[in-house]
Order: structure tokens, then sequence, then C-alpha cells
């Protein structure tokens, strides 16, 4: 059976959760959601640019999800497509992170 994973970000001034995966079929039925706290990764802080952004193509970039007490590093290849990067220096880093204060 196929599946599609979509990956939202929201922003909002209050604290909550801020990241959602929805799971769906091949008939868009929602079989899943899971919502938790997004972070930069320290990989990404690193690429942004002097304006605190980051540039047009700044090659693979990645944010930590932490949902239902589990952390995941998710690696953006581009605007569109993700995966979850069981690279260990990324995960051993975003598991002992204390840069994001959420």
């Amino acid at each position: 059976d196929q599946v599609t994973i979509m990956l939202y970000y929201y922003s909002s001034p209050l604290p909550g959760d801020d990241a959602e995966f929805v799971l769906t079929d091949l008939n868009d039925k929602q079989l899943a959601a899971v919502t938790g706290k997004m972070c930069w990764h320290r990989e990404t802080i690193k690429k942004r640019n002097q304006y605190g952004g980051l540039d047009v193509n700044p090659g693979a970039y990645y944010v930590y999800v932490r949902a239902n007490g589990i952390l995941e590093v998710i690696e953006h290849i581009d605007q569109q497509t993700f995966r979850v990067s069981d690279d260990p220096r990324l995960v051993k880093d975003a598991l002992e992170s204390k840069e994001c204060k959420k």
C-alpha cells in the first residue's frame, strides 16, 4: 500500500505545537496525524545569511521535531521533498541541543 506524508509548519505567537505530520492513503483519506515542536537544527543555523534567513539555494537544511516523546531530524532537500535523517551525528546534535527554547 502506498501512503503520502505531508509535513506542515505553523507560526504562532502562542506556545504550542508548530509542526504536523499527516499520513494519507491513495484516496486522500487521513490515516493519522501527529503534532510536535519544530526547532532549527544547528547545521541549518550555520547556513543563515547576514539577514538571518536562508539564501535561495542553501542546499539541504535541517530541522528537528519532537512529537510524543520522539525526536526526528528532518532533512529538507528542496521546497517539496523531505526525509527523516538517521545520520548519527545530526541526531546526536539535535538530542543535545539547548538552542531551541520552546
